[in-house]
């Protein structure tokens, strides 16, 4: 396999490549570049794994989120989730200091801490009791303490990392929920049980595994909480195979310069008349999550587009 794939390289020209402009200017064949001293390096442009799975999700969505810069108010699976995620890593942290998990009372109040913060913030819908889905959450969060959390040995809890992509200057940034020795895990909690193969097609560990070294395989694991009425666990194993991550890495430096491509006609849309245009990022009204209820830019995309997008009754409940 080249060199290429395994560098993530994105497929720009040397020409339009700035950091290799500015470093060799006008040079005549065979003449050397300038050494740049390592404090006059321009920094790195760094893109989020979140914001890439944005994009993937509907490049209008990144556009108004990262490009406007406009906020949403999450959704109540979003705060359930938060809650969820940041009461395990408190307990999970202190396990790795103590090597004990904290009493289930205490991850319970940091759980309740976390949703009375962010409980204000959040759209509820007309369907959605903030105190069901509060209560489920806590009926969850226990159980998963009792069966998942023992068993447990973190090394690192949310350790962030940086994937460099190579002939572009960019950085892809993320964090891992859980690391041990044998594993990386993601910490979910769900409305309902995944179905079978879902695992397959998620790119979480995918994303996840590119915080590993790469010359191997990264086994994985899902530890989802389930939090229907009688709340159950899930924990499903999927191993990220090493030319999966090679393959991923090779799309991300094309899938930079795709975004990079987008951005620069919109600057120069904003340049040469005053304003831009959105819809040089078009929207993805095929994907499951495109409607009212799942994205908080429903009314822009509709209203820009034209496009019917489904669930707009529940926006009463806002």
């Amino acid at each position: 396999m080249g060199d290429e794939l395994k560098e993530g390289k994105a497929p720009i020209p040397p020409a339009e490549n700035a950091a290799e402009t500015k470093a060799t200017g006008n040079l005549v064949p065979g003449q050397s570049a300038p050494l740049t001293k390592p404090d006059e390096m321009p920094a790195k442009k760094k893109y989020s794994l979140t914001s890439i799975s944005m994009y993937l999700r509907c490049p209008y969505q990144y556009y108004r989120r990262y490009i406007l810069g406009e906020r949403r108010p999450p959704s109540a699976s979003l705060t359930l989730g938060r809650s969820f995620s940041e009461a395990l890593d408190e307990n999970y942290k202190n396990k790795m200091q103590t090597g004990r998990d904290m009493k289930r009372a205490l991850v319970k109040e940091y759980f309740d801490h976390i949703w009375a913060r962010e409980r204000h913030k959040t759209a509820f819908w007309k369907d959605e009791n903030p105190e069901e889905i509060k209560d489920r959450g806590v009926k969850t969060l226990d159980l998963f303490h009792k069966e998942v959390c023992v068993k447990v040995k973190p090394t690192s809890v949310q350790k962030e990392f940086d994937v460099e992509l190579k002939n572009v200057d960019y950085l892809i940034t993320g964090k891992m929920d859980i690391e041990t020795k044998a594993e990386i895990i993601d910490n979910k909690i769900a409305s309902r049980s995944w179905p079978k193969g879902k695992e397959l097609i998620d790119l979480q560990p995918v994303i996840y595994s590119l915080g590993h070294p790469q010359e191997k395989d990264t086994p994985f694991r899902f530890d989802i909480g389930v939090a229907t009425k009688d709340p159950k666990i899930q924990q499903i194993p999927r191993l990220v195979e090493l030319k999966e991550k090679i393959a991923f890495l090779n799309m991300l430096g094309h899938l930079v310069f795709e975004i990079e491509e987008r951005v620069k006609l919109y600057r120069e849309m904003m340049a040469a008349e005053g304003q831009g245009d959105g819809k040089v990022f078009i929207g993805r009204r095929d994907h499951y999550l495109c409607s009212w209820r799942y994205c908080g830019y429903a009314a822009e995309c509709a209203s820009e587009w034209g496009w019917h997008i489904p669930g707009k009754d529940d926006v009463e409940g806002i």
